[in-house]
This record gives C-alpha cells, structure tokens and sequence, in this order.
C-alpha cells in the first residue's frame, strides 16, 4: 500500500511539473518571424534584416498594388540594386493619386519597413504614408508618417509599426499618397523587416 502511495505521489509530481515545463519551453522559443530578410539597406548604416513586400520592385508591373487618381508604373526606379539587380520599374503618384500595396505578413511587436523614393517637385512636399489592416468591409488604416525626398533616388526614413498601431494584425498593406499638388513622387523597392521585437 505504501509503494502504491509513494508511485502515486511521483506522478502527480510529474503532472504538476509538466506545464510549468512547456510553459518554459513556449518562453524560451525563438522569435517569431514572416520570413528571413538581409540588410539590403546596409550602404546608408541600416543593418536591419529586410525582405521585399509583395511585388515591392514593381518588376511585375501594377500586380498586387491597388493603384488610383493617376498612380502608375513607368519605367526607371533603383539605381543601386538595393535587391540584387537593378530596377526597371518604378511607381509614379501625382497629384490626387494614392497606391495601396498587396499585403504582407509582419509579426507582432514592431517591425519596420523602408522605401526609395524621389521627389522631382516642391523641396517641401510630402508623401502619406498608412498601415491598412483588417478584412473586407472593417478594414481601417492608420498613420505612420509624412516623407519628404530630394530630387535622386534615396531610401526614405526608416518607418515603424510602433507601439502595437496595428494591434493583433498579422497582414498589412501600405498606403502611400501626395499630401499637395507640390511633388513629383516616384518610389520603387518596398521592403519590410518583419522580425518580432521582444
């Protein structure tokens, strides 16, 4: 009877320990990720790990983005191979026009993305850019920020989903539109670095 005792104390023992041990198992495990990326912008000292949002080189034309009010795709954009080969195409937004990319998966926490951009219009002219997220009829965007360029292509500031802006989101899309009649936009090479901060 005592050995019955004892062998049933061991494995209520046991049972007790199990989830404190997958509760440390589920801690301990790496963050999680959409994917793995490179330091594509390392030339401009921006060592984050980024990969291309969906058709974010505009290589296969307008497919994926969602373009209107006079956005297109023309020739030209990244002259620096940021992704391995130049670019051939590039998205132009004009006055009144905005352009949506596809979606793209982000982790939870803040993951950043980057662009190239131009502006061959007013020094002071800026570019919208939002984080639309949600599905069908309850999606909603949020703003991340107003870029400005110079006249050559270079990569805009480094934006952030911060501080849980999209909330639970797993899919994003970004948003970009001329906030005057002043610029000359063009972009081209969309990247996200979608690793989650702990």
């Amino acid at each position: 009877m005592k050995l019955i005792l004892r062998i049933s104390a061991v494995v209520g023992l046991l049972a007790l320990a199990a989830p404190a041990a997958a509760s440390a198992a589920t801690t301990a495990a790496p963050a999680a990720t959409c994917g793995t990326g490179s330091p594509v912008f390392s030339r401009w000292n921006d060592n984050s790990s980024y990969q291309l949002a969906v058709n974010g080189d505009l290589e296969a034309g307008g497919l994926g983005w969602t373009l209107a009010g006079g956005a297109a795709v023309v020739p030209g954009g990244d002259p620096f191979a940021v992704g391995g080969k130049l670019s051939t195409k590039a998205l132009a937004l004009p006055a009144g026009s905005s352009a949506t990319t596809g979606s793209s998966c982000i982790a939870k926490g803040m993951p950043t993305f980057r662009l190239l951009a131009r502006n061959q219009g007013s020094a002071t002219a800026k570019l919208r850019v939002e984080a639309v997220y949600g599905y069908g009829a309850y999606k909603v965007s949020k703003v991340l920020g107003d870029v400005v360029a110079g006249t050559a292509w270079a990569p805009a500031r480094q934006l952030s989903l911060a501080l849980g802006l999209v909330g639970d989101a797993t899919n994003v899309q970004f948003r970009f539109t001329p906030l005057d009649s002043a610029g000359k936009w063009q972009i081209d090479s969309v990247y996200i670095d979608p690793i989650m901060r702990r």
